[in-house]
C-alpha cells in the first residue's frame, strides 16, 4: 500500500508504432491519486536483434563458437531477451539522455534504507505556444528499502523531508512525510509553479532513531519547447507487491513483476507510443503497450511491459508523443535482477 502526502532522448530509432490520441475519456476511479503521480525518474526530456543460433542440420561450428544469428530472426519463444555486452568506446556514444537516465541506476546501493525517485511534471498550458514555461510540479516517491519492510524490524516510522532549490540556492518549496513497515511508499508532491527553465535541487533526508539518510536529486527543467513530456513516474506490480500498480523509488525489477510507466503531457498529443530499449539506447523486441487517458482535465500517458522475457541487466523504458512533425520522448532506466 502507498500513501500520499502533499507538500504543500537522440539514439538509433527502430519502428515505432504509434497510438492515436482519439476518444480520451476521464478516469474518475483514479483522477485524484494520480493526478500528478507522473513519471518519473530524474532523466531530461530531449529530442529525439539479437538473434537466435540456427537450429537443425547443416554445417556444425567449430568447438567453442557460437553459430551466427538468422538474419531478421528474433528471440525463439521462451529464449530470454539478454543486455547488449559493453563494446569499446560504446559507452562514451550513448546519447546524452540515455546517459542520464542510466546514471540514475549508479545511485543504487544495497545497504540504502530508503529509495528516493524524482521527477517533474507537467501541466497544460496554453501559453506554451507564445513561449512561456507550463506551469510545472515536482514530485517524489520515498519508498522503504524492501527487506528492511519485510522483516518489519523498523520500531518507528521513517520522518521525511524534501526542500527545492534553484541553481542560486534559494528554497522554493517544501513536503513531508513518512515510511514505515506497514507504508513503505509514500508519494510527496510540490506544488505546482511556473517554473523558469534551469536547473534545480531536491534536498532529501530521510531520519529515525539512531540513523539518518540523506540524498540529493538534481533536475533541469527545460525550454518551453522541450516542455510537453513530463518525468516518467514508475509504479510495479506481481507478486513482490499489491495485484494494482503501486509507485516504486527503487529501479530493480524482477522477471516476475510488471511495470508501468506514466507522464504528464502538456497538451494533447496526436500519437503516443511505447519501447523497451537496450542500455545503449537500442530497440528490443519486447512488446510494449501505450495508453493515453485523462485524468482531472490533465492528459497522462502511460508504458506498460512485461518483464518476463528479460535476462538480467540494465534496459531503458521510452515513452513517447507525437505532437505534428515533432516527437519528444521521456526515459527511465530498470535493472532486472535473479529471482
Amino acid at each position: 500500500m502507498s500513501k500520499e502526502v502533499r507538500g504543500p532522448e537522440s539514439g538509433v530509432r527502430g519502428p515505432t508504432r504509434f497510438v492515436r490520441a482519439t476518444g480520451l475519456q476521464p478516469s474518475a476511479a483514479v483522477a485524484g491519486a494520480l493526478a500528478f503521480v507522473l513519471l518519473a525518474g530524474c532523466a531530461p526530456v530531449v529530442q529525439g536483434r539479437g538473434g537466435t543460433p540456427p537450429q537443425g542440420g547443416g554445417l556444425k561450428p567449430p568447438p567453442g563458437t557460437v553459430p551466427a544469428p538468422l538474419p531478421g530472426r528474433g528471440p525463439a519463444p521462451g529464449d530470454p531477451i539478454r543486455p547488449t555486452p559493453v563494446g569499446r568506446g560504446m559507452a562514451e556514444d550513448l546519447p546524452p539522455d540515455v546517459r542520464a537516465a542510466l546514471d540514475e541506476l549508479g545511485r543504487v546501493r544495497g545497504d540504502r534504507m530508503v529509495y528516493f525517485q524524482a521527477g517533474r511534471a507537467v501541466r497544460a498550458d496554453t501559453g506554451i505556444s507564445q513561449g512561456e514555461a507550463p506551469s510545472a510540479a515536482f514530485w517524489l516517491v520515498a519508498e522503504l528499502d524492501g527487506a528492511i519492510a519485510r522483516k518489519t524490524i523498523v520500531p518507528e516510522d521513517i520522518v521525511l523531508s524534501a526542500t527545492v532549490t534553484d541553481a542560486a540556492g534559494h528554497s522554493i518549496a517544501n513536503a513531508a512525510g513518512t515510511v514505515s513497515a506497514d507504508e513503505p511508499t509514500c508519494m510527496l508532491r510540490f506544488p505546482p509553479l511556473a517554473l523558469a527553465s534551469g536547473d534545480y535541487t531536491i534536498a532529501l533526508a530521510a531520519k529515525s532513531s539512531g540513523r539518518a539518510v540523506t540524498d540529493e536529486v538534481h533536475l533541469r527543467v527545460p525550454p518551453a519547447e522541450d516542455a510537453r513530456v513530463g518525468s516518467l513516474l514508475v509504479l510495479r506490480s506481481g507478486p513482490f507487491s499489491t495485484p494494482g500498480f503501486e509507485p516504486t523509488a527503487d529501479p530493480r525489477f524482477r522477471k516476475a513483476e510488471r511495470l508501468r510507466a506514466d507522464a504528464m503531457l502538456a497538451q494533447t498529443p496526436d500519437a503516443v507510443a511505447a519501447r523497451l530499449l537496450d542500455r545503449f539506447g537500442r530497440p528490443l523486441r519486447v512488446p510494449a503497450t501505450a495508453r493515453l487517458r485523462v485524468e482531472q482535465g490533465a492528459c497522462v500517458a502511460s508504458a506498460e511491459v512485461a518483464l518476463a522475457p528479460l535476462a538480467p541487466g540494465d534496459y531503458l523504458v521510452e515513452l513517447s508523443a507525437r505532437f505534428g512533425a515533432r516527437e519528444d520522448r521521456s526515459l527511465v532506466a530498470i535493472r532486472i535482477v535473479p529471482s
